[in-house]
């Protein structure tokens, strides 16, 4: 991992932030930032147009009781809406989802536990099974992940390289790490 400097032109762009439940696909360089706890980021990006997005997903799968179309903005807190429709944008845009990068981060443990004499499975390892299990079911090419661990995690997208920067929340001397994607 090498730590990289904020150029001049990242401190030009428009920053978009992501609260929980939000996507986001740039159509023109932009950087796209979001805090992740038990949530999960799913990156993609398009070598071939330049184009990348990011969304901010709280819960693994939508289920028959929640009637919320896809495409509509409250459904895009389902890792499996998001995904999908962030396909949808980029082949509407001419990009195959062969030709996609793919990025993933968050799902860290925390609120998972005891109770009583209970273990029940926490959010974020539920979020990081169904993420996975998606992006397997459509075949994606997962380049790069950092899941789990009892830490949030900060990440910004520069939209118009791929390139993700990502810092854990409350860890002391933390900076801004790019992860390659050597690192999968």
């Amino acid at each position: 991992m090498r730590t990289i400097v904020k150029t001049e032109q990242q401190s030009t762009l428009p920053v978009i932030y992501l609260p929980p439940g939000g996507l986001y696909v740039a159509d023109r360089p932009t950087v796209i930032t979001t805090v992740l706890g038990s949530c999960v980021s799913v990156v993609m990006y398009s070598p071939k147009l330049a184009v990348g997005g990011m969304c901010h997903a709280m819960l693994p799968r939508r289920t028959d009781s929640v009637v919320v179309p896809i495409g509509v903005e409250a459904s895009f807190k389902f890792v499996d809406v998001s995904v999908t429709y962030m396909l949808k944008k980029f082949k509407d845009l001419g990009v195959d989802s062969s030709e996609l990068e793919v990025k993933l981060f968050g799902g860290a443990n925390m609120f998972s536990g005891e109770t009583g004499r209970t273990v029940y499975p926490g959010v974020g390892r539920q979020n990081i099974k169904a993420t996975v299990e998606i992006i397997e079911s459509f075949n994606l090419n997962l380049l790069v992940s950092d899941l789990g661990g009892n830490q949030g995690r900060k990440i910004k997208l520069l939209s118009y390289s791929g390139t993700v920067l990502m810092q854990y929340i409350g860890r002391a001397n933390s900076r801004d790490t790019y992860l390659e994607p050597a690192w999968s």
